[in-house]
């Protein structure tokens, strides 16, 4: 019953929304509305168009229920199918072509994992096609970061694998996808995951290992934190032979340019 009015009794998706939200709208501010529903039938088997229709009832419940809230897009896998979210977009100017509701999103929300290369031009491309059918919404990476092949559970030191990376690249990869994100307008950065949790993932991402050890990458967030936040102004990407280099001004640390 997506398609009647969000608030019909009838309509069992937006009365559960409402009831949600309102239960934990004291605690919890953001909501994001399915996960990769691009990813092939993984999270979601119906089409963009009905997921538009879920994300309208779902923002117009939250909104109700408290109208400080902060609605997601789901979170788009994207490389599995890079035009699904801009058929969602063609719908939802569709179901608000006054503008009136602001596509029925707040932020598009956005998974990007293991090359930070791919960050600048995905983001560039999203933030296109929300600004010509939409009008422009932040960003948010809510899912970035890589696995790792050389801290195998027997022991053995494994061996290298395309979009993999040891904990020492990993750490690399968590400054500089933090820096890549925020040069190119990226208004929150989320890190999978804060433990590996392999029994579940069979992967190894975290931060942190399942004994709660510290990995590299735990103290490269840490830095990213302490250091490159409440800039008044970001430049680069600037390339000079093999180095890359990022400038955030105004930090309360002054200016920090991170290199690689």
């Amino acid at each position: 019953n997506l398609d009647r009015p969000w608030d019909d009794p009838a309509n069992y998706w937006g009365q559960f929304v409402f009831d949600t939200v309102s239960e934990f709208k004291n605690s919890v501010q953001v909501w994001e509305i399915w996960n990769e529903p691009d990813l092939g039938h993984a999270f979601w088997s119906g089409t963009p168009e009905q997921y538009a229709q879920l994300l309208r009832v779902a923002y117009q419940a939250v909104k109700a229920a408290n109208p400080e809230a902060t609605v997601l897009f789901a979170g788009l896998a994207y490389w599995s199918d890079p035009t699904y979210y801009i058929a969602v977009l063609d719908e939802l100017r569709r179901l608000d072509p006054a503008g009136e509701y602001g596509g029925y999103f707040d932020v598009m929300s956005l998974h990007l994992y293991s090359n930070i290369y791919t960050i600048r031009p995905v983001v560039a491309d999203i933030q296109a096609a929300m600004a010509a059918r939409v009008g422009p919404h932040p960003i948010w990476l809510t899912e970035t970061g890589v696995p790792l092949w050389d801290e195998r559970p027997d022991g053995s030191p494994g061996s290298p694998q395309t979009n993999y990376a040891t904990a020492e690249e990993a750490a690399t990869y968590t400054i500089e996808a933090f820096a890549e994100a925020r040069s190119i307008g990226v208004e929150r950065f989320f890190f999978f995951r804060t433990h590996d949790d392999y029994k579940s993932m069979g992967e190894y991402y975290g931060l942190l290992r399942d004994d709660l050890s510290y990995r590299p990458a735990y103290v490269a967030f840490q830095v990213a934190a302490e250091y490159l936040h409440d800039e008044n102004q970001i430049t680069g990407p600037f390339t000079n032979g093999n180095v890359r280099r990022i400038t955030f001004w105004g930090t309360p640390h002054g200016r920090v340019d991170v290199l690689w």
